[in-house]
């Protein structure tokens, strides 16, 4: 999650939706002006750069209400990104595969592909995208961009902010198309799992 005081604007960071590259993009905003020509010396030297105030990675809009209260957070443009769900589960699988870092790595490594993961994730391990944006049942995030959208999408938040459109290509995962990893049994476990998702921003297997 990024928040900035100065430009008033909140990012909630779900993850597997291009965050890395639009935390990279907005984080100098969410810092003092000062602390962004201080950088650009210190990165010239080979010294800690300043950066932006830590939350934590991916903070939902109802944790960061519960900290700054409801008014305060509505005062501030809050934005988050989505993603269709069978394309969001496949991304999962391939990160999480590729970095030994990841804590479910190990695990995962173990199973014997995409159609073991998508019923272990589905087995009580999985986090609905919907629950990053909510708070006592309501979507309280002003504008939820799409994935699937994300040029369009993001060049209307850099409008919203008045900043330049930049938005570097970070953190991506390789893969097909999404559609051809699933068979009937696990793109029906993703439907009946992530109803929620679906129903509410609208995706479909497709």
């Amino acid at each position: 999650m990024i928040v900035s005081n100065s430009r008033q604007f909140v990012f909630v960071h779900i993850f597997k939706t291009a965050g890395t590259s639009i935390k990279r993009a907005v984080r100098r905003y969410a810092m003092p002006s000062w602390h962004e020509s201080a950088n650009f010396v210190f990165k010239r030297i080979g010294v800690p750069q300043f950066g932006p105030p830590s939350r934590g990675d991916h903070v939902k809009a109802c944790d960061l209400i519960g900290e700054i209260g409801r008014k305060q957070f509505d005062r501030l443009f809050s934005f988050a990104f989505v993603r269709n769900p069978w394309d969001w589960e496949l991304s999962h699988f391939r990160h999480i595969r590729k970095h030994g870092s990841h804590p479910d790595h190990a695990e995962v490594s173990r199973l014997s592909g995409f159609a073991d993961y998508v019923q272990w994730r589905c087995d009580g391990r999985f986090q609905t995208q919907e629950s990053f944006l909510v708070h006592r049942g309501q979507t309280v995030v002003d504008f939820v961009g799409r994935f699937e959208n994300l040029a369009s999408d993001f060049g209307f938040v850099c409008q919203r902010l008045s900043i330049p459109f930049r938005l570097p290509k970070l953190n991506r995962t390789q893969q097909e198309d999404y559609r051809s990893a699933y068979e009937d049994r696990t793109r029906e476990l993703v439907a009946s799992t992530y109803a929620s998702d679906i129903n509410r921003f609208g995706y479909r297997f497709e």
